[in-house]
């Protein structure tokens, strides 16, 4: 999650150059080929649009939904939201929109997690230092049969050799 101090309206542009320290043209050049990347494998990855913020309601969220055999759709519905349609998921309002789409969830389950910022507070917080013990610095990560890791966006061959070196 980013901390709350990252300025609302910044782009994902505007975070890496800013909150991590990547030029500019750098930052566009990583987003550029994160897009190639999505669109490869039948994605959209619209990084003009994305709004980026606080998601730690969103990861909250995401484990109240596990709780009820529902993690992956709401993953993908948020997934969906921030990065193909710019929707702003660290706002509170906008995330209880989006929420209210999954199937199975009920208006009491979403305002239930969003109105009590200590559920799951410490189940998101576990698994960033999960995270940070195993190496991860960014995000995606995939870690495949617990001992090959891919970081960042990659291209399709990268992705397939290390897969195979897991299996």
């Amino acid at each position: 999650t980013l901390p709350r101090s990252l300025a609302p309206g910044k782009t994902l542009k505007d975070m890496l150059s800013d909150f991590y320290g990547m030029p500019e043209a750098q930052a566009v050049g990583v987003l550029q080929h994160e897009e190639k990347e999505a669109t490869s494998v039948g994605l959209t990855f619209n990084w003009k649009v994305a709004k980026p913020g606080n998601t730690m309601d969103a990861h909250r969220l995401i484990h109240m939904a596990q709780d009820k055999g529902l993690g992956e759709a709401a993953k993908e519905r948020l997934m969906l939201a921030y990065y193909t349609q710019g929707v702003p998921i660290g706002d509170p309002e906008a995330l209880r929109k989006v929420a209210s789409e999954i199937e199975g969830l009920t208006q009491a389950d979403v305002d239930g997690i969003l109105d009590d910022k200590k559920k799951h507070f410490d189940d998101v917080r576990a698994d960033e230092e999960k995270a940070r013990s195993m190496g991860v610095s960014g995000v995606p990560y995939f870690l495949l049969n617990g001992k090959e890791a891919i970081s960042g966006a990659q291209d399709p061959s990268a992705m397939a050799r290390t897969i195979q070196k897991a299996l």
